[in-house]
């Protein structure tokens, strides 16, 4: 039986952002095939190049740690040499994949590529890389319009990232007494957390609520909002983001009562089918894609845009309104029965459709 190693290239194993998370998986999964040996080379494991053996882990496939930053084509020729490579796998955005491509097609190897498309419309220069690797995955409705753009030039399918029901679960033990909203990300311009802080301003003098925001508070831009939060005196709670296993994150999730989804822009925004598999609402910019899990007043609300903007490398982001996720966010204080149902709602949604 001829043994393939597959190459699976992602952010380094429990880093915690949605490309370690969703890799992990897909590693752990094909794992189970006698068929494939699975090698995971993981960016951001060590300052520079790549670990000459894999690490010895607790892993169910190899773990080799490598340097941060774009895959270069040297690098990942260099790696293709060393470990006798026969298949590549990453997932990473469209205008990062160059070095895989010119790798690949040196090697003569199959290069599988999964790209979180997170704004429309499609450029021109991602269409001219999605035609070069060998299978496309998509974790969103836009895979349709690489599909109906690029018919039988791009081998184009639908890959939901999904969630993980048996970790990601209700404990009503862990909740808050006061209503809590929750906020989860990097503090970033797409993350839009200066909105989701403006709005809470609207509406918490009212009521004994909280925000509880987990990020990395140790940035610039995050000891500015903890400055802000303080000099007007809002009621947030602060998790520091750390590199941890998913049931940690679970605990987090199940400390509030609505999560609070305001990015400008999403290819698939984990927290929020993580939240609602907790059976926490979620209330999101009703902007592609994150509106694709929400049916407005069934498991969450969408709440509207108030202007968009064209980015440099192509997408429009949304603007989520300040004003009504404010009024959302009060009605939801005063229908906590409802939003409980709501809660119920979205975790059957999940378990249904991720």
């Amino acid at each position: 039986m001829r043994v393939i190693n597959l190459g699976v290239f992602a952010d380094k194993p429990n880093l915690g952002t949605g490309f370690s998370v969703v890799c992990g998986k897909f590693a752990e999964y094909l794992s189970k095939y006698s068929d494939l040996r699975i090698i995971y080379f993981g960016r951001f494991g060590q300052e520079r190049h790549f670990k000459k053996t894999p690490l010895k882990s607790d892993f169910p496939y190899e773990y080799v740690p490598c340097q941060g930053g774009t895959w270069d084509e040297d690098l990942v020729n260099a790696i293709i040499k060393r470990y006798k490579i026969n298949m590549l796998l990453t997932i990473d955005d469209w205008w990062s994949i160059d070095g895989f491509l010119h790798a690949s097609k040196s090697h003569r190897i199959p290069f599988h590529f999964l790209t979180p498309l997170d704004a429309l419309p499609i450029p021109k220069e991602a269409y001219k890389r999605f035609r070069q690797v060998d299978a496309l995955y998509i974790p969103n409705r836009s895979w349709k319009i690489v599909k109906m753009h690029e018919g039988e030039k791009v081998n184009v399918m639908y890959h939901p990232y999904g969630c993980d029901t048996k970790i990601f679960n209700p404990v009503p033990s862990l909740k808050n007494n006061a209503f809590t909203f929750i906020w989860i990300g990097r503090h970033e311009p797409r993350k839009n957390l200066q909105n989701a802080i403006l709005a809470f301003e609207k509406m918490h003098k009212k009521y004994d609520v909280k925000l509880l925001i987990r990020t990395n508070w140790k940035t610039r831009n995050a000891i500015n909002v903890r400055l802000y939060a303080a000099k007007r005196r809002l009621p947030i709670i602060r998790e520091q983001s750390t590199n941890c296993p998913h049931e940690e994150i679970t605990k987090t999730y199940n400390r509030g009562h609505v999560l609070l989804c305001t990015s400008k822009a999403g290819a698939y925004e984990l927290q929020i089918v993580e939240a609602m598999a907790c059976e926490m609402p979620a209330l999101v910019t009703d902007w592609n894609f994150m509106n694709e899990h929400i049916v407005h007043g069934r498991n969450g609300f969408t709440i509207s845009y108030d202007n968009l903007r064209k980015q440099a490398r192509g997408g429009t982001w949304a603007n989520i309104d300040i004003n009504e996720l404010a009024e959302y966010m009060d009605f939801c204080v005063n229908n906590q029965e409802m939003i409980n149902k709501l809660g119920q709602g979205a975790r059957k949604f999940v378990k249904q459709k991720c």
